[in-house]
């Protein structure tokens, strides 16, 4: 601002008014200002401000401030923006339409898997392995311990599943 006020010619984009340093008619802030964030605040999570994407909130900060890292500061303060995480929506393209599961042509050569978790304690087991047989319906029930591994998993699979029906063709996991 001093710099200014003494040589106001070698600074032509730059100009005081209202005791105000004003950049090219907008509010010139030093990058270090303290009211940044507020700012960034203000015209992002306010009711005024909406919550709006990062080219409109630049946009709108633009048209009355000024300071070297505007748009940083804006992509930063969005980006960390927990109600924009939140609410934030797809940008890829919808899914095509389901593809149906073929028919199965026999019992317990197509089966489906799934796990029941968080469950109150039993006999040490608070987890369920469910396999359920895609052509009859028929079901096994596995109990498993709170730490199970994948060891433990395919060792229950192949007590439970294998022993009595053999190997499956087929394994869909849920």
């Amino acid at each position: 601002m001093s710099k200014v006020c003494t040589n106001p010619s070698d600074h032509p984009d730059y100009h005081i008014r209202n005791e105000l340093l004003l950049f090219r008619g907008h509010i010139w802030f030093d990058s270090t200002n303290p009211y940044i964030p507020t700012l960034l605040l203000e015209f992002h999570e306010t009711p005024l401000g909406g919550h709006l994407g990062v080219a409109k909130t630049t946009h709108r900060l633009e048209s009355s401030f000024y300071w070297s890292t505007l748009r940083q500061d804006v992509k930063r303060s969005i980006r960390e923006c927990s109600v924009c995480q939140q609410m934030k929506t797809s940008t890829c393209r919808p899914a095509g339409l389901l593809q149906p599961l073929p028919i199965p042509t026999g019992v317990w050569e197509d089966i489906s898997m799934d796990f029941i978790t968080y469950l109150p304690q039993s006999h040490g087991f608070t987890a369920i392995l469910v396999v359920v047989d895609r052509y009859s319906k028929g079901v096994h029930f596995g109990a498993l311990p709170t730490n199970y591994s994948t060891f433990k998993v395919a060792s229950l699979f192949l007590n439970m599943v294998c022993k009595h029906h053999g190997i499956p063709r087929s394994i869909i996991f849920y």
